[in-house]
């Protein structure tokens, strides 16, 4: 992909005024420049859902390329019980199983990022379902000193979960103190698909093997994203601290990520402006992502 003029125009400039010492210099040579296309091989998307006392949905389980961890935690200090029973109730009648696994270390509902899989460890409980749309567990307060995730070899719309403390003659019901979802949306051969956006729910670009070279100095960062669909979305693009904003639309679009990759070689955020007001939520394909870089080798000619 050839840069656009006024990329280069600038890029000229902004070489030459590198190459300047401040005294009149009749030798004065500008670095080398060159570009670089690095394919996106993978993203995911994911939804931050904050505590909400069990009212909003939680996913997990697989389903149309679809691959969804749910995370939940309770806060058993202010609970008195002889017992216990986790309880989920689920959108629609379930054939399948799901799978308790117990967390092996801190996490925040806040900040829940893929590499938080890695805190799973066994699985604690395993449980069938034929065509229940609701199901009581038997737990013990060991499940509960990181929370757990629920994975399942079908899909689960959580709509409800709690925790019921038995005490002698006594019954109460708890919600989470905290609880979240990922879905995992990794790229497939040479299409990426099922891209989702809007309502809370952002995706992370994510660069296997980071490919970008070592540089003296970033002139243009652009994420280009292809797609067939007719859409116009605007976007927010993060990286540890600072964002840009542009729009995805139908066909090619470049989105300039320059402080993003500065942040982080690894990967950044995306997620749609203003969202709050905004009820877009769709997935669409994406035939292609991939960034486009020019830069000055660390290593002068």
């Amino acid at each position: 992909m050839a840069a656009p003029l006024p990329v280069r125009v600038c890029a000229l400039i902004l070489l030459v005024l590198l190459s300047c010492t401040g005294e009149s210099s009749p030798e004065a040579q500008p670095y080398e420049v060159q570009e670089v296309v690095i394919p996106v091989d993978s993203f995911y998307s994911y939804s931050f859902i904050p505590f909400t006392g069990a009212s909003s949905v939680l996913l997990s389980g697989e389903k149309n390329g679809y691959h969804a961890i749910a995370f939940i935690d309770f806060d058993l200090d202010t609970i008195h019980y002889d017992s216990l029973l986790l309880e989920f109730k689920f959108a629609e009648p379930v054939n399948g199983s799901l799978f308790l696994k117990k967390l092996e270390g801190e996490w925040h509902d806040t900040s829940l990022s893929w590499s938080d899989t890695a805190l799973m460890g066994e699985v604690y409980r395993e449980v069938s379902l034929s065509g229940e749309d609701s199901v009581k567990i038997v737990v013990d307060s060991s499940l509960f000193e990181y929370g757990f995730a629920v994975l399942s070899n079908t899909f689960l719309r959580i709509e409800e979960r709690s925790l019921l403390a038995f005490h002698g003659d006594d019954k109460e019901t708890f919600h989470p103190s905290q609880d979240a979802y990922l879905i995992d949306l990794e790229g497939r051969e040479d299409t990426l698909s099922g891209l989702v956006l809007g309502k809370g729910v952002p995706f992370r670009v994510y660069i296997h093997k980071p490919e970008i070279p070592p540089f003296k100095a970033m002139l243009h960062a652009g994420l280009v994203v292809i797609t067939p669909d007719s859409v116009s979305i605007p976007v927010e693009i993060w990286g540890d601290e600072r964002y840009h904003t542009g729009t995805i639309e139908e066909g090619e679009s470049e989105i300039n990520v320059y402080h993003a990759i500065k942040d982080s070689l690894e990967g950044f955020t995306i997620r749609v402006q203003n969202e709050l007001d905004d009820a877009w939520k769709e997935e669409i394909e994406v035939d292609s992502m991939f960034l486009y870089l020019i830069y000055i080798p660390e290593e002068e000619r």
